[in-house]
């Protein structure tokens, strides 16, 4: 568990640091003894990243980040692929490797631009990065309509929960309550 010293949503460095990168970039990465100047230990590219944060109108932000690498030859050993999500605020946050990652076929089937109005005024906003060797983007909408939109924020939702409930973490767990009650339908 890392934990943050300041407020509002970690840094891009902090959650950087929770996956044991320097930085939360595409490509070529050391794993390193500590940070910037230790020995390195391994080899790593990150194939891709997405990092949602959650603005709720009524609580605290906090993000859902997820890295996918691929192990790299690093003094005759392979370093090991890895996807990893981590859960975080600006006081906690958890790290968890998973076995897939549903949120890139999600993405794939997004509908960009959604006929329809939908002015909010209150509830959940959210801010979606991504990247990869191909493409970045971000993504800003709040209490979604549209399906794909909402499929963004369910896939991560069970994401979350599953950092949680694997961490033990019973305050990221009441985060992720809250969270639930407001899940667009």
């Amino acid at each position: 568990m890392t934990n943050f010293a300041y407020s509002g949503v970690p840094s891009r460095e902090a959650l950087a640091k929770t996956f044991g990168l320097e930085e939360l970039r595409i490509g070529h990465h050391y794993l390193r003894s500590y940070p910037k100047h230790g020995e390195r230990l391994g080899s790593l590219w990150v194939k891709y990243y997405w990092l949602l944060e959650v603005r709720p109108s009524f609580n605290d932000p906090f993000v859902v980040c997820a890295v996918s690498t691929d192990g790299e030859l690093f003094d005759n050993n392979i370093t090991p692929s890895w996807t990893k999500v981590t859960f975080a605020t600006s006081k906690i946050s958890e790290v968890l490797e998973v076995s897939g990652d549903p949120l890139p076929d999600v993405l794939n089937s997004c509908k960009l631009l959604p006929a329809g109005k939908n002015l909010t005024l209150d509830g959940v906003g959210y801010q979606l990065e991504f990247a990869n060797s191909q493409l970045q983007g971000r993504l800003q909408f709040a209490n979604p309509k549209e399906e794909s939109l909402i499929n963004i924020v369910s896939t991560v939702l069970r994401t979350a929960q599953e950092v949680a409930i694997n961490s033990g973490n019973q305050d990221l767990c009441q985060i992720w309550e809250i969270w639930h009650r407001y899940e667009p339908h």
